[in-house]
């Protein structure tokens, strides 16, 4: 309040944990970069991890997840992105399955742990949705 330039944070984590379960992702965003984790890798989709430069592409079209000259700035944003995955597990509601999407968002825990947890019915409601 005394610093109206100051920063509040680094970083800040945008969950998406509604909707057909392949588009739910958590993202941490940064002054100047943005990093997502898709973990949904069944139903033909694969585990994914993007990086946006948010100063240079402000669109998102370029992912530089894979660039040499960004691997710092990538560890910078998954350690932000572990840290809020631990404080969610520790922290969560837990009823309406807020303790599984802690797990399902861990990008250290692989996919088949994770889909045991899926319920069936989640399944089931995203195949119906390609059908419309």
């Amino acid at each position: 309040m005394d610093n109206p330039k100051g920063k509040v944070r680094d970083s800040m984590a945008i969950m998406n944990v509604w909707g057909s379960i392949p588009t739910h992702e958590m993202t941490i965003v940064s002054e100047d970069y943005k990093y997502l984790n898709w973990f949904f890798a069944g139903e033909g989709f694969e585990a994914a991890e993007e990086l946006y430069d948010l100063k240079n592409d402000r669109y998102e079209m370029k992912n530089l997840i894979n660039d040499p000259s960004k691997k710092a700035v990538l560890e910078k944003l998954r350690k932000a992105y572990d840290k809020q995955i631990e404080h969610w597990k520790k922290t969560c509601v837990q009823t309406s399955g807020y303790p599984e999407w802690a797990i399902f968002l861990d990008r250290n825990i692989p996919w088949e742990q994770k889909e045991k947890l899926i319920p069936e019915k989640e399944f089931k409601k995203y195949r119906e949705s390609l059908r419309d």
